[in-house]
Parts: structure tokens; C-alpha cells; sequence
């Protein structure tokens, strides 16, 4: 399983989870079986709900319909994040 211990591209923002022990078992299994890290399953998940709700098209593009809402909510993460 690959790690960055530490060590972010610049620019990356962090988002934090809490989860059960067998929750993060099962996914660091899923991660080493899929040759994938943590982050790789975590997006897989993400983008295949944004994808079924319309807000990712087939390529992972943002759709017409949320274009407004996620540049809103992108600006918002972009201030909050402290990047130093």
C-alpha cells in the first residue's frame, strides 16, 4: 500500500474522518487488494455517488446543473484552508 506519511502536494487540502475500526480495516484491506491508497478508495466512493446524483458527469467533470454550487462551495474550502 502506498503512503505520503506527511507529505502533501502543495495545494492539497486535508479532509479529516472519524470512523469505527472495522470501517478503516475494511478499507485498508480494499486499498492493498486494489493496489490503491486510502485517498484512491475514499474518491472512488465520492465520485460514484457525485456521478449517480448528476453532479460528476462520465468523466468526472462538474454538470451544468451544479457548476454554480461547486464553484460557491469551492471558493469556501479554497479561504478556510490554511496552506503554509
Amino acid at each position: 500500500m502506498k503512503t505520503r506519511k506527511g507529505k502533501h502536494k502543495a495545494g492539497n487540502v486535508r479532509m479529516g474522518i472519524y470512523v469505527e475500526p472495522h470501517r478503516k480495516a475494511v478499507a485498508l484491506l480494499a486499498a492493498k487488494e486494489c493496489d490503491m491508497t486510502m485517498t484512491d478508495v475514499i474518491w472512488a466512493g465520492i465520485e460514484s455517488i457525485a456521478k449517480g446524483r448528476g453532479i460528476l458527469d462520465g468523466s468526472g467533470k462538474v454538470t451544468k446543473a451544479f457548476v454554480n454550487q461547486y464553484k460557491a462551495t469551492l471558493s469556501i474550502v479554497e479561504q478556510a484552508e490554511v496552506n503554509g
